[in-house]
């Protein structure tokens, strides 16, 4: 996978991640408010039940008020649930944007590491095919120069074939980097 992708991929999960806390957050807001207007509601008709009343109606009114107290507050304790649940759920969406987001961190540098490593074998290779090519082209000077020897001095075929022999052995030793001396020993069967 790309980088870009990558990124896109990221993007996509971040944004519908954040929508849907955004959405959250919002349905907690209201519901707060709707809980913030009932409350005034009720203390506006509170106000305006006592100042309509007289006396004798008191008691009635007192049952009405706790009776009424007792389901506004179930009702608050079920919209404090509502809302806690949503802490929760904004809570793990916040702890799996960060693992998310640590998890494409680690998949980045893993994938710069893998390019890095594929860049370095491309470079060792290219390298490589450039030494076998000067080889090739050393290879083909070799021959002609043998098949000159040949023709020049009229060598039979067994010592030309020790000729092409010990002059690969040389070209391949001084190719090995094995020391000079070594070679030289193998230098002096071309002069027979």
């Amino acid at each position: 996978m790309s980088d870009s992708k990558a990124s896109k991929l990221l993007y996509t999960f971040e944004s519908a991640i954040r929508q849907e806390f955004d959405s959250k957050v919002s349905e907690a807001n209201n519901k707060w408010k709707e809980i913030q207007s009932t409350v005034q509601n009720l203390k506006a008709d509170a106000s305006e039940n006592f100042r309509i009343k007289d006396h004798s109606g008191k008691t009635d009114e007192i049952h009405y008020w706790k009776d009424r107290y007792q389901k506004e507050s179930m009702k608050r304790e079920k919209l404090q649930i509502e809302l806690n649940k949503v802490s929760n759920e904004i809570e793990k969406l916040k702890r799996k944007i960060e693992s998310t987001m640590l998890s494409n961190a680690n998949l980045k540098k893993r994938l710069e590491n893998e390019t890095e490593m594929k860049l370095l074998l491309v470079d060792e290779i290219m390298e490589e095919n450039s030494r076998f090519n000067k080889m090739s082209a050393e290879n083909k000077i070799a021959w002609k120069g043998l098949y000159y020897f040949k023709k020049r001095f009229n060598l039979s075929a067994p010592k030309y074939a020790f000729l092409v022999l010990a002059s690969s052995e040389v070209r391949l030793l001084t190719f090995l980097n094995i020391p000079i001396h070594l070679t030289q020993k193998l230098k002096f069967a071309l002069h027979f």
